[in-house]
C-alpha cells in the first residue's frame, strides 16, 4: 500500500513538470509570436544618393567643385524638410580621374553596403559607362550630370539620365557661332588637341564634319588625340604654330585645359581656343593663366552665374558665393540641380523603390539652377539650354548665344 502511494506521489509530481514545461513552451511561443508580428526592420533614418566623383588625380579640381555643389544642395534640400520626411544623406566616392575600375567598385560599395536609392554625378563619361552597368543591375536610378559622350545613353536603359548636353550637341552649337564670327574674320585653319576619352574620340569625329559640311572655307589641318594625364603640350602646340593653326577645339578640362593655354602664351602663339569643357568659370583659371585668355577663350557652356534664366539661378549664385566665396561653375550647378531633380523624382513617386523613382524622371518635368521646365527625353536625355561665352577684359563672361540671353557683343581676339 504505501509503495502504491509512493508510486502515485511520484506520477504526480511528473505530471507537475510536464505541466510547468507545456506552461513554459506556450509562454515562449506566444512571446515569439508577439515580437514575431510587432518586429519591423529597422528602417533608415535618411534617404542617401551616391555621387561618384573625381576627388584625386588630373580631374579633382572639378570634383571638388562637384562636391560643393553637392554639398549646398543636400543642405538646401535638408533646410526645406528633407525627402519624405527624413534628411538626405550624400554619400561620396572616388573615381580616381577616369579610373573605370574604381569607379565600379564605388558605385557597387554605394549600392550594397551604403544602401542608397539613387545615384548622381559622374564627369568622364567612360567610367559613367561602366558604373551604370551595376547600378542599372540593382535597379538603381543614375544621372550623370557632366557626361557628355554619345555612348552614355546607346544602351537604352530606363533608369540611365545625362543631365548634361551631349557632345554633338554642345559642339554643334559652338561650330554655328563659330561659322558665323571667326571665318568673316579670316579664322579659316583649325586645329584639334583633345583626350583620349569618348568625348574626346567624339569630337574628333564630329567637328571636322561639321565644319565641312558648314562650307565657309574652314577646314581642320590637324587632330591630336593625346593621353588624359597630359600636362606637356608644348611639341603639339610648337606643331599646330608651324602648320599655321589659328583655332584650336579642345576637349580637356581643368589644370590640363589651363597648362594648355598657358604654355601658348609661353610660346607667344596667338591661338584662339574653342573650348568643350567650361573650366575657365573656374577662379583657379584667373590666378594661373591671367590676363593672356581674355578675348582667346570662347565657351560652350550650359550654365552662367546669376543669369535669370530660372527663379533658382540667382538664389544659388548667391548662396554659393556666400558659402564659398567664389562663383558656381558649370559641374557645380549641373550636380546641384542633378540632386534637386532626383529628390524631386522620390517625392513625386512617394517611394524609394527604383522603377518608380525612374518613372516620376521619365514623366516630369523640374526647374533647377540650369533652367525651368527641363524634362528628359525617352532616350534619358535632357532637354535644356546651352550658351556660348567669350571671356572679355577683366575675365568678364559674356554671353554671345542664345540670342535672349545676349549679354554683350563679340570682340575679335588679337592676331
Amino acid at each position: 500500500m504505501e509503495e502504491s502511494v509512493k508510486t502515485e506521489k511520484s506520477r504526480w509530481r511528473s505530471k507537475k513538470v510536464w505541466v510547468g514545461l507545456i506552461a513554459i513552451i506556450i509562454i515562449v511561443i506566444a512571446a515569439v509570436s508577439a515580437y514575431m508580428v510587432t518586429y519591423r526592420p529597422p528602417v533608415e533614418e535618411t534617404i542617401k544618393i551616391g555621387c561618384p566623383i573625381d576627388l584625386t588625380g588630373p580631374y579633382a579640381l572639378l570634383g571638388s567643385k562637384m562636391m560643393a555643389g553637392a554639398t549646398l544642395a543636400e543642405e538646401h534640400i535638408n533646410a526645406k524638410g528633407g525627402v519624405l520626411g527624413k534628411n538626405l544623406t550624400l554619400v561620396f566616392g572616388d573615381t580616381e580621374s577616369g579610373k573605370v575600375e574604381k569607379g565600379v567598385a564605388v558605385v557597387e560599395r554605394m549600392i550594397t553596403k551604403d544602401k542608397v536609392v539613387g545615384i548622381v554625378g559622374h564627369f568622364l563619361s567612360s567610367v559613367l559607362i561602366a558604373d551604370m552597368e551595376v547600378s542599372h543591375k540593382y535597379g538603381i536610378p543614375t544621372i550623370g550630370t557632366s557626361t557628355m559622350a554619345l555612348g552614355v545613353l546607346q544602351k537604352g536603359y530606363y533608369d540611365v539620365f545625362r543631365y548634361a548636353l551631349n557632345t554633338s550637341y554642345s559642339n554643334e552649337r559652338l561650330i554655328d557661332f563659330m561659322m558665323e564670327y571667326l571665318p568673316p574674320r579670316g579664322l579659316l585653319k583649325y586645329g584639334l588637341v583633345v583626350p583620349s576619352t569618348e568625348t574626346g574620340k567624339d569630337m574628333a569625329k564630329f567637328i571636322p564634319e561639321r565644319i565641312k559640311a558648314a562650307g565657309k572655307g574652314a577646314e581642320v589641318i590637324n587632330i591630336d588625340i593625346l593621353e588624359v594625364v597630359t600636362t606637356d603640350f608644348y611639341p603639339t602646340l610648337t606643331k599646330c604654330k608651324t602648320l599655321g593653326v589659328q583655332v584650336i577645339f579642345t576637349g580637356f578640362g581643368g589644370a590640363a585645359e589651363y597648362a594648355l593655354v598657358t604654355q601658348a602664351r609661353d610660346l607667344d602663339y596667338p591661338v584662339v581656343f574653342l573650348c568643350q569643357v567650361p573650366d575657365w568659370q573656374f577662379a583657379e583659371a584667373k590666378k594661373v593663366v591671367g590676363d593672356w585668355m581674355n578675348l582667346r577663350v570662347i565657351d560652350v557652356v550650359r550654365f552662367v552665374p546669376g543669369i535669370p534664366v530660372s527663379p533658382l539661378n540667382i538664389p544659388f549664385t548667391e548662396g554659393y558665393r556666400k558659402k564659398y566665396g567664389e562663383d558656381p561653375a558649370y559641374c557645380a550647378a549641373e550636380i546641384y540641380d542633378g540632386i534637386t531633380i532626383m529628390c524631386e523624382a522620390i517625392k513625386r513617386a512617394g517611394t524609394t523603390d527604383g522603377p518608380s523613382i525612374a518613372k516620376a524622371l521619365h514623366e516630369g518635368k523640374f526647374d533647377g539652377v540650369c533652367g525651368s521646365g527641363m524634362y528628359f527625353l525617352p532616350s534619358g536625355q535632357i532637354v535644356k539650354e546651352i550658351y556660348v561665352i567669350q571671356w572679355q577684359q577683366n575675365f568678364k563672361p559674356v554671353v554671345l548665344y542664345p540670342s535672349q540671353w545676349k549679354t554683350g557683343e563679340f570682340i575679335p581676339p588679337p592676331v
